[in-house]
């Protein structure tokens, strides 16, 4: 089949649109399904006919790589993905394939898309998926480090964009039309998002419903327009065209340096403001700007992060341990590790007056590895101690802090059957893929993850499923004053209802009173937790003391004061 070459020549920035095809391993045969004109450009006149046609057209280097991918596709149920130099008129140009297996036996159905010298970079990155195997657009993770080297580059020299694309309703339109619809409204976004972009963006799946996208050199106005002209594209024309279903997509936005300094605050601001837009009504986009108020608050949480990093440094961070017991027994289980921070002066300062300063900033994944190690330092201290830890909604999709956990899995045998992972269940929710991948990859370690807040989120039978935990912690909005609040306990019994039901093991959070504990267990909730047994302490039970020997102690303060900043409990 000949076709002639389109006039507009591409200089290798990612296409409009993919080229695909079917190729048959048994005759060799390629079928071309769609070749956009970005395409035409690129390939032959005549367009390959086989696969060894299309493999003549690599570079010899990427032979033995692309030969890999087609016989790992060949007996795999997921998309994989393969980047090669495609030799053209053009000059040497950067692809990359999806490969999925097909009817008959041994076809394959692949895609291509022309990346750009920064995606091919990107891509070239140390590490295995890069790739988000529903949409083909990188992974959270990669798109992280793409946005950490944009950052760095704006610092020095520029400027720069992130936004946060995310659909509007998407679980109604799961649950109304079914969730394979649903993925292909995903994949049908993710090209529309390629097509609009053009070359010069980074597009990246950034959650369940959500793509991120990265614009070096862009100004503040710049993403404005981009902002809107995404809404309004998007909402223009129905997302999948034979069924007529539309969607909208609310926006956040960040320019960097001037609002975000680094990768970490570039993510965390843009999903705040991604929030802003969904609560302005959605189909709606909103830039993060450091107003008056927004600067007053930086600067102080600049302040409060100094102190935190200093607080590292010198290894002030401590734990106090909160005791899980049985609902039975009342006797102690495990020990939940709350993080305190010491100041010189021996003041304890308690996680919620200092973490949502860190995590504005994004340090929060530097302080969850040091939680790792000191509960593993615990664990190897005190060979009776079970220890339960809280992690932050990013690190879950941190795949240092999962090599870390493996490496500290190796090094000591046998003691992450004594730790448990606790993440939320809103932060499990964001990115249910990513949680799922974190939670298999605690547990093969032999560490029990528990689902934190449960009914403070998105609970339902499907998410539970989904996500295969432990031990499932019911939030204490249900769990207190039951004898004045008999509808709480109506609450509670059906969140432990569905909990158990699933096979979980449960606690109970802020059982304060007897009558309340008494109620929670005669419900057959598993564990309580609650000031009725114990307020965290810096010293367990049973165990050694954190602080050093010949310490006189913490001194309690309330309100408290870091370095002049006053902090009220």
């Amino acid at each position: 089949m000949a076709f002639m070459h389109a006039e507009q020549k591409t200089n290798g920035s990612t296409s409009a649109e993919s080229a695909r095809y079917r190729w048959e391993s048994g005759s060799d045969r390629l079928d071309w399904h769609r070749v956009p004109d970005c395409w035409l450009a690129a390939l032959p006149d005549s367009l390959p006919s086989t696969g060894r046609d299309l493999t003549g057209l690599l570079n010899v280097a990427d032979h033995a790589a692309r030969g890999k991918a087609l016989a790992k596709a060949a007996g795999s149920s997921t998309p994989v993905f393969v980047r090669f130099r495609l030799e053209s008129a053009l000059g040497e140009l950067w692809v990359q394939e999806r490969l999925e297996t097909a009817e008959p036996p041994g076809a394959l159905e692949g895609e291509l898309w022309l990346l750009s010298e920064d995606e091919a970079r990107l891509a070239d990155l140390d590490g295995s998926n890069a790739y988000d195997p529903l949409t083909g657009v990188f992974s959270r993770q990669r798109l992280f480090q793409g946005l950490r080297t944009v950052v760095g580059k704006a610092r020095a020299t520029g400027s720069g964009g992130y936004l946060v694309v995310d659909i509007d309703n998407f679980s109604l339109l799961n649950h109304a039309f079914g969730c394979r619809t649903g993925d292909m409204v995903l994949v049908a976004l993710a090209e529309r998002l390629r097509r609009i972009l053009g070359g010069g963006a980074l597009l990246g799946r950034v959650g369940d419903d959500s793509f991120g996208v990265i614009v070096d050199g862009l100004t503040e106005d710049g993403t404005l327009a981009l902002a809107d002209r995404l809404v309004r594209s998007i909402a223009a024309t129905p997302i999948i065209q034979e069924d007529a279903i539309t969607v909208t997509v609310s926006i956040g936005a960040v320019v960097f340096p001037l609002a975000a300094s680094s990768a970490e605050e570039a993510m965390a601001r843009a999903d705040l403001a991604v929030a802003g837009a969904k609560a302005a009504g959605r189909n709606h986009y909103e830039l993060y700007a450091l107003t008056d108020n927004r600067s007053e608050g930086h600067r102080r949480n600049l302040t409060i992060a100094r102190r935190v990093q200093d607080a590292l440094e010198e290894n002030r961070l401590v734990f106090a341990y909160q005791p899980v017991v049985s609902a039975r027994s009342h006797t102690p289980v495990f020990y939940e590790c709350l993080l305190r921070m010491r100041t010189p002066n021996n003041t304890v300062i308690p996680a919620g007056q200092f973490v949502p300063a860190v995590e504005d900033l994004g340090l929060m994944r530097q302080i969850d590895h040091v939680v790792l190690e000191k509960a593993v330092g615990e664990l190897a201290l005190d060979p009776h101690a079970t220890l339960a830890i809280n992690i932050s909604a990013h690190t879950t999709g941190d795949a240092a802090w999962l090599r870390r956990l493996n490496a500290l899995s190796r090094a000591t045998p046998g003691i992450m059957r004594r730790l448990i992972v606790e993440i939320t269940e809103t932060a499990a929710m964001r990115n249910l893929e990513t949680s799922q991948h974190f939670v298999e990859t605690v547990q093969a370690t032999g560490a029990r993850v528990a689902l934190d807040d449960f009914g403070a989120g998105y609970s339902s039978f499907r998410h539970l499923k989904n996500l295969p935990v432990d031990i499932v912690k019911i939030d204490g909005l249900f769990t207190g004053g039951l004898a004045e609040n008999p509808e709480n306990f109506l609450f509670f019994k059906a969140l432990l209802t569905l909990a158990s039901g699933c096979g979980f093991e449960t606690v109970a959070e802020c059982a304060e009173t007897a009558q309340d504990a008494m109620l929670l267990a005669s419900a057959g909730v598993s564990f309580l937790q609650g000031y009725y047994f114990a307020k965290p302490e810096l010293v367990r039970l049973k165990g050694s003391p954190v602080l050093p020997l010949g310490s006189t102690g913490p001194v309690e303060a309330d309100p408290h004061e870091i370095g002049g900043l006053r902090f009220v409990s």
